[in-house]
């Protein structure tokens, strides 16, 4: 293991590397449940003590070092009410989150956190530095929107920030018999939902290990302000309901209590470009028979700027799906694998007829196949990505990943 507090113990690192032929892996925040830093014969590239962030007020603008938690990202940037998309659990690495692409509450008004990416600093497998911005090695920025940590390993962020300093957010629970009811009415008045209002929904078991939908809104401003948005998603009754006002900091902390470390687990993902009936239905019936009350289905509500910003900006794929999905199996007990796997597989597969426009590969899970990640960017951006990598990493040395092969007629020798 190389413990990584700055970039001189990065260059350091993989000179060892090379001249050992040892393979190398990269942890940023630690947060990725399908643990692909972590592997038997290799060397680690542990950046999770180097932390540091400093905001630039005036210029709104932030830079991150790649072992930031959004913890630690929001708690710089709050200092002056500013934030960038970031991740709802504040122990997620935003050096994953940004490289996968990142869905968080300001997805709505500012897209996802990739968007909001406007220069990084990486190292490549040689040991060469470059700063990659929208005027020099423009492709490079282009692939680290979403590719992945596939390039090289980026050794500071730099983001756009936008004000951001109260959120009202919560659960309204519902018991999950009435999940089609409710998804009818929210699908409803989607429509008209402000743009600083991001919407998810989870299909889980309460405390009492009974299944359950929460709907989770994230309206960005004050109670007063979010009523007239967040009232008429009530349905039937006053639901269970958890909805307050929060400071920023804070509502990207109340998720965490449900962030467990140390679980077995095993994910799924997918996108839809609908969400029709069936699907609920499914999930539904699903969420009914999970082995264990820890196993969960997010549906992530995809609206507003998302969809506004030019496809072909970024890496990422899944810029015109409605929704996204995370099926998650989580347990304890390793005498109950067998199980857990094979309810997550069934409902992907359950799931797959429906349409989807393509996928979100943080959510992808440790046992992805290098076809779902080809389908997950589509053929046109995965072939732009190998050529981007044969560029980059010809060898490819950063394969501990979600891993995109370099184009064969692209590769140096």
């Amino acid at each position: 293991m190389v413990q990584c507090t700055d970039a001189e113990h990065v260059v350091a690192g993989l000179e060892i590397a090379r001249e050992f032929s040892i393979p190398v892996s990269v942890r940023g925040g630690g947060h990725n449940s399908a643990g692909l830093a972590l592997r038997g014969g290799g060397l680690l590239f542990d950046c999770s003590a180097w932390k540091n962030v400093g905001v630039d007020p005036v210029r709104r603008q932030a830079r991150s070092a790649p072992g930031a938690t959004w913890g630690d990202f929001d708690a710089a940037t709050q200092q002056y009410g500013l934030a960038t998309p970031g991740g709802v659990v504040s122990t997620t690495g935003v050096a994953g989150l940004t490289l996968g692409g990142g869905i968080g509450a300001l997805r709505g008004k500012h897209g996802l956190t990739c968007d909001n990416l406007r220069s990084a600093e990486v190292v490549l497998a040689d040991g060469s530095r470059v700063v990659t911005d929208a005027e020099h090695d423009g492709d490079l920025l282009w692939a680290l929107r979403g590719g992945g940590s596939n390039f090289g390993i980026v050794v500071s962020f730099d983001f756009e920030l936008h004000p951001a300093e109260r959120v009202v957010t919560g659960f309204m629970t519902y018991p999950i018999d009435e999940a089609q009811e409710v998804l009818s009415h929210y699908w409803g008045r989607a429509a008209q939902l402000p743009d600083n209002c991001a919407v998810e929904f989870l299909f889980m078991h309460d405390q009492q290990g009974l299944p359950v939908l929460r709907v989770v809104p994230r309206f960005i401003g004050t109670l007063q302000e979010g009523r007239p948005v967040l009232d008429p998603l009530r349905v039937f009754r006053r639901p269970e309901d958890s909805l307050r006002e929060y400071s920023y900091c804070e509502s990207q902390r109340f998720l965490d209590p449900g962030s467990q470390w140390g679980l077995r687990a095993l994910w799924r993902t997918r996108t839809l470009k609908t969400f029709e009936p069936q699907a609920i239905e499914a999930l539904v019936e699903w969420i009914k028979k999970a082995p264990s009350p820890r196993c969960m289905v997010v549906v992530e509500h995809l609206q507003g700027e998302i969809g506004r910003i030019d496809a072909a900006s970024a890496a990422v794929s899944f810029r015109q799906a409605a929704f996204n999905l995370m099926m998650v199996a989580q347990w304890v007990d390793p005498a109950d694998d067998q199980v857990n796997h094979q309810w997550v597989k069934e409902l992907a597969a359950c799931l797959a007829p429906l349409p989807e426009s393509g996928a979100y590969i943080n959510y992808l899970g440790a046992d992805a196949t290098p076809e779902d990640v080809k389908k997950a960017y589509g053929a046109y951006k995965y072939e732009m990505l190998q050529r981007i990598k044969a560029k980059y990493d010809p060898e490819n040395v950063f394969r501990c990943n979600q891993n995109i092969s370099p184009s064969a007629k692209d590769s140096v020798a």
